[in-house]
């Protein structure tokens, strides 16, 4: 697949110095437009945990040189999405349960703060949009398609925060849900039971918004939301290990 507008090749470095050389324009364009194309595919679930990400391979894939690749690459590193072994290379980084669950802990009261602020600068079309996603959340369960329930579930709260003024929470918690998005298409088959009442929790928030709850009732349901998913991880991966260990014997 060739990125639009790249027909161009940027030189390849040859010396041990080039990495000091001034970006251009086109390179940091290129660049930010791979970062772009390969993270809407690891939240796709089109690369999944563990896929490798080869520099040349996508190189040729784009028609594009290895540095902007390679650039492109390095930045999802740093975001925690990508990790680099020796011998490996770079791939999607597999988080674990126990890493999960840490994400989700940390996550839940910055997220109830950040949503209880937000909330009175919602507007009505706003909650309408909310409402139509978590009725599209319900059809794609129904029709048992994980990924688009989770781009779903990962747009209602975005929308939620969209009048958030603090730019600096919001860029942790974009963070914090590019992070999910590495494993969110795989998440509700380890916790299927978890996926409709996380639905229902979205209607009820949209509810206690809409009457104009309190602050601490939406920082609570929101908390409770993202808490609830972390106790189902947590009791899924205790049975698992529960099983295992009686086969072992």
């Amino acid at each position: 697949m060739r990125v639009p507008g790249d027909k161009e090749r940027v030189p390849s470095p040859t010396t041990a110095g080039t990495a000091s050389l001034p970006v251009s324009p086109s390179s940091s364009l290129k660049q930010e437009r791979v970062y772009r194309i390969l993270r809407e595919n690891i939240a796709a679930g089109r690369y999944g945990p563990g896929f490798r990400l080869v520099i040349d391979r996508l190189a040729r894939e784009y028609g594009l040189s290895a540095i902007p690749v390679r650039e492109a690459v390095r930045r999802l590193e740093a975001e925690g999405l990508v990790s680099y072994a020796q011998h490996v290379g770079f791939q999607v980084m597999e988080l674990d349960d126990g890493a999960l669950a840490e994400v989700l802990e940390a996550l839940a009261p910055l997220e109830a703060w950040a949503v209880a602020t937000a909330a009175p600068r919602l507007r009505s079309d706003d909650l309408a949009r909310l409402r139509l996603l978590a009725r599209e959340q319900i059809e794609a369960l129904e029709g048992a398609d994980m990924i688009s329930y989770g781009r779903l579930e990962r747009r209602f709260h975005e929308v939620l925060l969209e009048p958030l003024p603090n730019v600096y929470a919001l860029d942790v918690l974009g963070r914090m849900y590019d992070r999910l998005d590495a494993i969110r298409p795989r998440l509700y088959t380890f916790i299927p039971g978890r996926a409709r009442p996380g639905i229902q929790e979205h209607f009820r928030l949209l509810e206690a918004i809409f009457e104009r709850g309190p602050r601490p009732v939406l920082e609570r349901l929101v908390r409770e939301h993202r808490e609830r998913t972390r106790d189902a991880i947590m009791h899924a991966s205790a049975g698992n290990a529960t099983t295992v260990g009686r086969e072992t014997f």
